[in-house]
């Protein structure tokens, strides 16, 4: 990635837009400067292409959502344009922060949302925010974090890539050698493995579950093992040996199966002995209920006897009635005759009344059609006026919507702020006490260890002082001031202390004086972040407080403790507000509603409704015209039939029904009478034959031994029938036993080689992953990092190559390789070799200068290094925000020397400094001045 130009407006420090900053102008050289007054904005310009890109400032310290020129009139747009170009091809992406400004109509702000939009030459443009933070992401493979490791080092960030942990630089160098798949490789055996032990337990469970479900013959000695058996399975939740399982299934199942055939055997013995006693007792109480059918036929016998002779008399009766069915006879054959006369008339006689019936509906119908004319005249008026009294409620009801959304809107705000900002507010003010009160701390420690440091040198002082005075005599040459006369010897003091105890004593001074240094700069870093989150939530409050919906003479509140106070104010009218809007929503959109259905009613009344009214009276008009003919007609044929001598045929037909069903009812009683004398005849001949056959079978047994034989066979049948259901219990219990350890035997046999295939393939995947995951030996590398260390080493020559000039060939990287077999890893991790010295020590002991140096080397190693890769990051750019200030002259020279040669490889590097030496020797600049309405910019090419 190189810069080709640059466009900011009403960004940061610059009131308005500025004149482009075209990069191309400096590639002839590649080295340009940014110089201007402290605040003017010069780290600006890094911020504004980090923002174009990502959407983030470049530093720590700097807040992208308030990136809004203070100076910004308002109606100039902030944005930045920012062109670049990648492996060939040319990019432009324009992005818009967040920022609030006043309405131009009204008062009250108005929050512009951020928006980007990403230009490729000869493709589609990528809008939104997300989509072009995505799109930028996947051209240049980095994302925010490690592309200001990679190409930019930021203000106050100079060891952020130097200090970077192994963790931390797995995944930049993720990036850079493109690894991911050795990541995946590891996650994936993880997950088999995972997959594979959580099957290999499940399936043991499931067999350990089956073993405990088998059943024994109680009291058995393999009972007794199965018992011992299935305890040891539950106490280790293990199936350690499924074919000891299956054995002793196996030698349940035979036990039980013998069991089974021998509890057949006995039933069916002992069911044939009862069939034998159940048959006796069912004869013998046959006999005693043969004995009770000879008083129960005697009866019978009489009673038939009589039934014979009723039905002698009922047929002499019978027979008297038979002239009056000869009579009826003549009669239905008169009537019989006349019928087709009797259904004309009564068929004329109905259609007349009908037709009467017909004119007086037909009356009626004319009558209700004038109603119904009269009421749809009244309905289409009632129903022109509702519509015009309605016609203003469509528009009422967008109002109404419209002023809930911006409710809505305002409520989203103010929840955003009580809910989330607050609370943040609250823990960013308590992590300011605590690093405040680490920081006295810390200043206590340091004024302890610096008063020691001063008794001890005092002493020790004392001490030097004592050791020479002790061999001066008078006249002798003092050492250290050269007088021979010693009014007043030192003496030794009766305390001591030694060289190495002082040294020890300023060492940890030092260490003291930096831990509360730190300290410091930790809890200013949070009290300016605290500040700032601050100012942003008064203005969040006040942007809600002043909207548009709320009432703002209300709330006038300055802190933000009373604006938090008025914001929940705020809160509840909202609430309340928005309860009524509803309201009024439902009772407008009801009334829109009547509206539509009164336009739908009015125009229905006036077409359908209208034409069925017409077509109607026409239809009523040619009713009654036929109506009238027929009546006529046939009221003369009715009166040609008035001699017949019944009313009408239904009278006539009632004659005749009746005539028929008399006449049948006398044949039929005839009939009936001869039919009951037959059958009263055969079963009294039937009773007397049963009657003599029962006297003959029970001349020799009396009731009385039937009664006693009955009762002793019943005794024997019950005692037999406990024994035979007891039997069947008992083989009842084996027969569920031997299915369920069937069952069991069968699922466990199932789940065996399921149970050794999970384990081989847990087992796989466990070596595998212990493998790829650097878990097999001492070592804890994973595959991932072994790669990544390959390349890494050739970063770290490539920094050597810019660090050893730059140090005056003090310093070297080294990658720490002695970090195999510790409990953390930090096999990336770094340490600088002093050859002044010969010692290696961990990066972070470097100073402020050194660590710039090492940083910078390091930067300009890992740029050379993946650029110089097929298929990986392509960096053509390096930005250097400060840190010459902490370097010697000596240094800087040094620093300069690699960055001019640098930037003569096809690489543009820009650089912020105060230094008046850059200015110097660094003829391509840009420079920034500082005013009271903004900054300005101004190019300078060198020319």
């Amino acid at each position: 990635m190189k810069p080709i130009k640059l466009i900011v407006s009403a960004f940061g420090p610059y009131a308005d837009r500025m004149p482009e900053i075209d990069f191309a102008q400096f590639e002839g050289k590649g080295l340009f400067l940014i110089s201007g007054d402290t605040g003017a904005g010069k780290t600006t310009l890094f911020d504004a292409i980090c923002f174009a890109l990502y959407g983030e400032t470049s530093g720590i310290y700097r807040d992208a959502k308030r990136l809004r020129s203070e100076y910004a009139k308002d109606e100039t747009e902030s944005f930045v344009d920012f062109y670049f170009s990648h492996q060939g091809r040319s990019y432009h992406v324009c992005r818009y922060p967040s920022y609030d400004r006043r309405k131009r109509r009204g008062e009250g702000v108005i929050t512009e949302k951020e928006k980007a939009c990403f230009y490729c030459e000869g493709e589609t443009p990528v809008e939104g925010v997300s989509n072009v933070n995505a799109a930028v992401k996947e051209l240049l493979r980095v994302d925010v974090k490690q592309f200001k490791q990679i190409a930019m080092i930021a203000q106050g960030e100079f060891d952020a890539l130097l200090n970077a942990k192994t963790d931390e630089r797995t995944a930049i160098l993720r990036t850079i050698f493109m690894t991911e798949g050795y990541q995946r490789i590891e996650f994936g055996l993880k997950e088999r493995r995972d997959v594979s032990y959580r099957k290999c337990i499940h399936t043991e469970q499931s067999i350990v579950q089956y073993l405990k479900d088998a059943m024994g013959e109680a009291e058995s000695d393999l009972e007794e093992e199965l018992h011992l058996l299935q305890k040891r399975a539950d106490e280790s939740k293990s199936a350690w040996n499924v074919e000891e399982f299956l054995d002793v299934l196996g030698r349940l199942i035979e036990t039980d199966q013998e069991s089974f055939q021998k509890k057949e055997a006995e039933i069916r013995e002992e069911e044939s002995i009862l069939d034998a006693k159940k048959q006796a007792l069912a004869a013998a109480r046959t006999k005693h209920d043969l004995l009770g059918q000879i008083e129960i036929n005697t009866k019978k016998l009489k009673q038939a006897e009589v039934y014979v002779q009723d039905a002698k008399l009922a047929v002499e009766n019978s027979l008297k009635a038979e002239p009056r069915a000869e009579e009826l006879r003549k009669q239905i054959h008169t009537i019989s005759g006349d019928q087709e006369k009797y259904e004309q008339r009564d068929s004329l006689i109905s259609e007349i009344k009908e037709l009467k019936k017909t004119e007086a509906l037909l009356q009626e119908e004319g009558r209700q059609l004038g109603i119904r004319e009269e009421e749809l005249r009244s309905r289409i008026t009632e129903l022109e006026k509702m519509t015009s009294e309605l016609k203003g409620k469509p528009e009422e009801l967008i109002r109404i919507r419209t002023v809930g959304e911006r409710l809505a809107a305002l409520q989203a705000d103010v929840r955003q702020i009580t809910d989330y900002k607050v609370a943040v507010y609250n823990k960013k003010k308590k992590t300011l006490l605590e690093k405040q009160k680490d920081f006295a701390n810390k200043q206590d420690q340091y004024h302890t260890v610096s008063v020691k440091r001063q008794e001890a040198e005092r002493i020790l002082d004392s001490c030097r002082a004592g050791i020479l005075a002790s061999g001066l005599v008078e006249g002798d040459k003092c050492p250290v001031c050269g007088s021979r006369h010693h009014p007043e010897l030192a003496v030794l003091p009766e305390k001591s202390v030694s060289e190495e105890a002082l040294q020890a004593l300023q060492e940890q001074e030092e260490e003291t004086k930096n831990a509360k240094d730190r300290a410091l700069i930790a809890a200013e870093k949070e009290k300016t972040a605290l500040e700032a989150w601050q100012e942003q939530l008064k203005a969040d409050m006040l942007a809600c407080l002043k909207h548009e919906c709320s009432d703002t003479e209300n709330y006038t509140g300055s802190t933000p403790e009373e604006l938090f106070e008025d914001l929940k104010k705020l809160q509840k009218e909202l609430d309340d507000r928005t309860l009524k809007n509803a309201r009024e929503e439902k009772n407008v959109q009801t009334e829109c509603d009547r509206l539509k259905h009164a336009q739908d009613m009015l125009s229905l009344a006036r077409g359908k409704e209208t034409e069925a009214l017409n077509a109607a009276k026409e239809g009523y008009l040619l009713s009654r015209q036929k109506n009238a003919a027929d009546l006529a007609g046939k009221s003369a044929v009715l009166a040609a039939l008035s001699e017949l001598p019944y009313a009408d045929w239904r009278a006539a037909y009632r004659a005749l029904k009746n005539a028929r069903k008399e006449a049948e009812q006398i044949v039929g009683m005839i009939e009936r009478a001869r039919e009951d004398q037959m059958i009263a005849e055969k079963r009294a001949a039937e009773i007397r034959a049963a009657l003599a056959t029962l006297k003959k079978t029970f001349k020799e047994d009396g009731e009385d031994k039937i009664k006693m034989d009955i009762e002793s066979i019943q005794l024997e049948v019950n005692e037999q029938s406990e024994k035979v259901e007891k039997l069947r219990k008992q083989r009842s219990d084996i027969y569920y036993r031997l299915q369920t350890n069937e069952d069991r035997r069968a699922n466990i046999f199932a789940l065996k080689p399921v149970l050794e295939k999970y384990r081989r393939e847990s087992a796989v995947c466990t070596r595998l992953y212990n493998l790829v995951k650097g878990q097999t030996g001492k070592g804890r590398i994973t595959l991932e990092q072994y790669i990544q260390a390959k390349g890494f080493d050739r970063i770290i020559m490539a920094a050597n190559r810019r660090l050893l000039p730059m140090s005056d060939g003090q310093y070297e990287l080294f990658r720490q390789e002695d970090s195999l077999g510790k409990r953390s890893n930090t096999f990336l991790d770094l340490e600088v070799l002093d050859n002044f010295t010969g010692h290696r020590r961990p990066v972070g002991n470097l100073s402020g200068g050194e660590s710039f140096q090492a940083s910078l080397s390091l930067a300009l190693g890992l740029s050379d290094t993946v650029s110089g890769d097929l298929g990986g990051i392509q960096m053509d750019a390096l930005f250097v925000d400060e840190g010459f200030g902490t370097l010697d002259r000596k240094s800087m020279e040094n620093a300069m020397d690699i960055l001019v040669n640098l930037s003569g490889t096809n690489k543009l590097v820009g650089i912020i400094s105060h230094r008046e030496e850059l200015k110097e020797s660094i003829p391509q600049q840009i420079r920034i001045k500082k005013g009271k309405n903004g900054s300005r910019i101004e190019v300078d090419n060198g020319l």
